[in-house]
This record gives structure tokens, sequence and C-alpha cells, in this order.
């Protein structure tokens, strides 16, 4: 269970979806499951944006990771590389067919 830390070293996290979970495959190539606890029937599954939150909460708990730096009530955020900078706010697609209309 989530809450008892079961992490052990170096951790990677493979989420199911709601409805079906983990797949045969993926499920094969895990070492450990966690689980969190319900503690209503008022649902099957948690979502897995929740799920995954709360795990990862867990497990920065677990892993002692340092809390990021505040500015008030807003955590500060570093400035983004290049790279990471949206440019034109338009798709793949759109690129492509404005690059095939340019020929």
């Amino acid at each position: 269970m989530v809450h008892t830390n079961p992490f052990r070293g170096p951790t990677a996290f493979m989420m199911g979806n709601e409805g079906q979970g983990l797949s045969e495959k993926q499920m094969e190539v895990c070492d450990h499951f966690v689980r969190i606890c319900q503690y209503s029937d008022a649902t099957a599954s948690l979502n897995v944006n929740i799920a995954c939150s709360i795990v990862l909460h867990h497990y920065a708990l677990w892993a002692q990771l340092p809390e990021t730096s505040r500015t008030g009530y807003k955590y500060d955020r570093p400035e983004c590389p290049p790279s990471s900078i949206p440019h034109s706010g338009i798709g793949l697609r759109q690129m492509k067919d404005a690059a095939d209309a340019e020929l």
C-alpha cells in the first residue's frame, strides 16, 4: 500500500487506465505494485491522474526530495530553455501542409 512507503531504490512508474489498468505485458515487466487504499465503495477505481499524484507525492516524501522554492504562495520556476518554448502554436500537420503549399 502506498502509505507504507513500499519503494526500493531507483524507481520507474507505470500507470494503467481507469478501466483496464495495466496490460498483461506491462505487468510482466514490473517488479512491484503499489496499491492506494479506498475507503468507500462509491467507485471501483481512482482517476489515473489522481492516483499518479498520490503515488508520486508518497514517493517524493520517501525519497526525501527537497521542496521547490517558493515566492509567497507560488512555486518558483526556472527559465525555460529555448527548445521548450512554443513558437508558432501550430502542430506538425499544419507545418507540413504549410511547407507543401510553399513548393
